[in-house]
């Protein structure tokens, strides 16, 4: 039986990567770099931007006098300015997923974001803050600083959620955050986006194309599909 559900956030309940790419150029004008949204959505769409992506962009550009760490602090500055100066538009059929979860008494958890203080502005501005209780908001701070497709994030929320894997489903968008979940012994549905579409979901059970619409219409099917014990 169905008893909790985790989701990402960007991509997945709102429409935040344009932020998200945003960052990245703002942060590497300085050094004359621009990248395109085919290489983001290739090449760093889903992956942490803690560590993953600065490390990819220092490789791909030598240019980059900074050290990836440096490289990422100022990549999340401009993050926290993006989301805070600008409102968050959730993505179609978000909040009739939360009420849905309400209605049968299922728990639900948030695993986004490199702290505590980057959620909580991107919930603030999206107007989720009171869909997630403040112990059930996961990010890198509280998995050892390891964020997808690493596990850690997912195998901490499981642990605050106080159930076992096999009554759990996550909601991803992208590769990394599949891979993510699927490493933590979780089943995981895919919701691709335009900025995912090149992304490889085969480790997901089941890929839902045409977003929360699509799920919320076959849902119950979706879900025995993917586990006849739920």
């Amino acid at each position: 039986m169905l008893k909790a559900v985790i989701f990402d956030f960007d991509g997945t309940l709102a429409n935040t990567e344009k932020y998200q790419m945003r960052k990245w150029n703002i942060t590497l004008k300085q050094f004359n770099i621009t990248i395109s949204k085919d290489e983001y959505c290739r090449n760093y769409c889903g992956k942490s931007s803690t560590t993953t992506i600065p490390e990819l962009l220092k490789e791909k550009y030598p240019q980059i006098t900074y050290s990836a760490s440096k490289v990422a602090d100022n990549a999340s500055v401009e993050l926290q300015k993006q989301f805070s100066e600008n409102k968050i538009e959730l993505m179609p059929g978000s909040e009739k997923i939360i009420e849905l979860l309400k209605k049968e008494n299922i728990k639900y958890a948030v695993c986004s974001a490199k702290d505590q203080n980057e959620l909580v502005t991107k919930l603030n501005n999206s107007g989720t803050t009171e869909w997630f209780e403040k112990k059930y908001r996961v990010t890198q701070a509280e998995a050892g600083n390891k964020g997808k497709p690493d596990p850690d994030m997912y195998l901490h929320a499981l642990k605050l959620l106080d159930v076992d894997e096999k009554e759990v489903v996550v909601f991803e968008d992208t590769e990394s955050g599949v891979l993510s979940a699927s490493r933590a012994g979780l089943k995981v549905i895919a919701l691709p986006t335009k900025y995912t579409k090149y992304h490889d979901f085969s480790k997901a059970d089941y890929v839902v194309n045409n977003g929360w619409p699509e799920f919320l219409n076959n849902y119950e099917t979706i879900l025995k599909e993917i586990d006849r014990s739920l």
